[in-house]
């Protein structure tokens, strides 16, 4: 039941269809932008700011991931990937807008009473793989486009402990962010990983296409990186089963980002994280109207 919601959810937006968002949303609906602070508070809002947004962006799935085994693609919102069951699903994608280019974004939906009750997304523009880590990494493969509109939806299974699965998240974005000199905050780091992580674990960094496969990769990145966050706060951390998703923000010398990180585990030991990394942003004038400050 989830799975055909999703599916027509991502088909309702491109061209957008508000009869059709209006069936599959919840009431009491809602979307939180975190970047820029900012909450639709209505269908009907939403309306209004997909009628007047400047140079409306153009989405495309590639691939979805959810309850059965099966393929999706629509011209719109096609998240490279959509995985979930029951009522949390989270999707990534890739969006083309005219005058910025293509974005990357993470979309965590969340279902009540079998309806859509509230999304909550962030936009990571893309960015150059940074030299000093080129050894560590390989680059991500273009993923093909589909033709054709299916959907390949996977229940996410639930082989650990889901306390203990938040438990190891909090554990590693504490230790890089407690007090202490920052050696003793990347050394706090690299050793809440190397406990939370499966000996084949991998890192995928999203925005710079890179895959770091391995513990002892991604431990020397840990050592390795030029800038570490000065402080930094949890969100929400919201996961069902084996998938798990952190919300945070992260304070560095040039500025303040929003943290999506997405944690797929097996066992009770994380074995892909995928890595959303989103500037924060000042919210546009020309919406102020129909949204509210979070």
């Amino acid at each position: 039941m989830s799975r055909e919601l999703i599916a027509r959810y991502w088909k309702a937006q491109d061209p957008y269809d508000p009869k059709t968002l209006a069936e599959c949303r919840h009431r009491d609906w809602t979307a939180e932008w975190p970047q820029s602070g900012e909450r639709v508070p209505s269908h009907e809002n939403d309306v209004v700011i997909n009628e007047n947004y400047p140079g409306y962006p153009r989405h495309e799935l590639d691939q979805a991931r959810g309850d059965a085994e099966q393929w999706t693609m629509t011209p719109f919102f096609s998240p490279v990937r959509v995985e979930g069951s029951g009522e949390l699903w989270i999707g990534e994608a890739r969006l083309h807008y005219p005058e910025q280019g293509v974005y990357h974004a993470v979309a965590i939906l969340e279902l009540k009473d079998h309806q859509v009750f509230r999304d909550t997304v962030y936009f990571a523009a893309p960015f150059e793989a940074p030299e000093w880590r080129r050894d560590l990494v390989e680059p991500l493969e273009e993923q093909p486009d589909l033709e054709g509109w299916e959907e390949a939806i996977k229940t996410v299974s639930s082989s650990g402990d889901e306390r203990a699965h938040e438990a190891a998240i909090r554990s590693m974005f504490g230790a890089a962010t407690m007090e202490g000199t920052e050696a003793e905050r990347r050394s706090r780091y690299a050793e809440a990983v190397r406990d939370a992580f499966h000996p084949d674990g991998e890192e995928i960094l999203v925005a710079s296409r890179e895959r770091i496969r391995g513990l002892d990769r991604m431990i020397a990145r840990i050592e390795r990186k030029p800038d570490f966050p000065n402080e930094g706060r949890i969100r929400r951390i919201i996961g069902r089963g084996d998938l798990f998703v952190l919300e945070a923000r992260l304070v560095y010398e040039d500025g303040a980002f929003w943290e999506a990180a997405i944690y797929s585990f097996r066992g009770d030991k994380i074995l892909t994280a995928r890595q959303y990394y989103a500037a924060e942003i000042e919210p546009p004038q020309w919406r102020s109207q129909w949204v509210e400050r979070i």
